[in-house]
């Protein structure tokens, strides 16, 4: 992993991340690494952050991938994969946390905030053309919030699960 972040360039890693973004495809973190590692170059920390916001992304897309997978049947290169982005985003994530404490905070609620964005999306996604199925997503996740706002939390927990992951999935087999 990148370790040291100074000024200079990383025009080439930061277009092919742009370039996978915009593709909006999951893209295996050795393939990501082999291209990191060619790059081999120091960058600003605004560069750089394009970099921890790609691996946050990834990280999302890998556990939809994994958690919406059938429980029966369980995408374990998803898990895989999901491992080995988390620990790269926590390694790319240092650099900027060393530099400027104060961005860790920040940078933890978005990366929650984008993991539960893509897990929405795709629980929307699958559940286009059911109005009844959507219908009851929504009411159990309004439910979630109102008993997680009156202190029961782990409740809370189980009903969102519960709303946003089909029956027979991992994500639902994990509650």
């Amino acid at each position: 992993m990148v370790e040291e972040i100074t000024e200079g360039g990383g025009g080439g890693l930061l277009a092919s991340l742009r370039q996978f973004s915009v593709s909006n495809a999951v893209i295996p973190h050795a393939d990501f690494q082999r291209l990191v590692d060619r790059e081999n170059r120091e960058m600003p920390l605004t560069e750089w952050n394009e970099v921890v916001s790609f691996a946050s992304d990834q990280c999302a897309k890998w556990q939809v991938r994994w958690l919406f997978s059938p429980a029966a049947s369980p995408d374990t290169r998803a898990a895989d994969e999901l491992e080995k982005w988390r620990q790269a985003y926590v390694a790319y994530v240092e650099p900027l946390v060393e530099r400027s404490p104060d961005v860790r905070e920040p940078l933890e609620r978005e990366h929650r905030l984008r993991a539960l964005q893509s897990a929405l999306g795709r629980r929307l996604e699958e559940s286009k053309g059911r109005p009844l199925d959507r219908s009851l997503s929504a009411l159990l996740s309004k439910a979630a919030i109102l008993l997680g706002r009156a202190g029961m939390r782990s409740v809370a927990a189980r009903l969102y699960t519960t709303a946003l992951y089909p029956k027979g999935t991992v994500g639902r087999a994990e509650m």
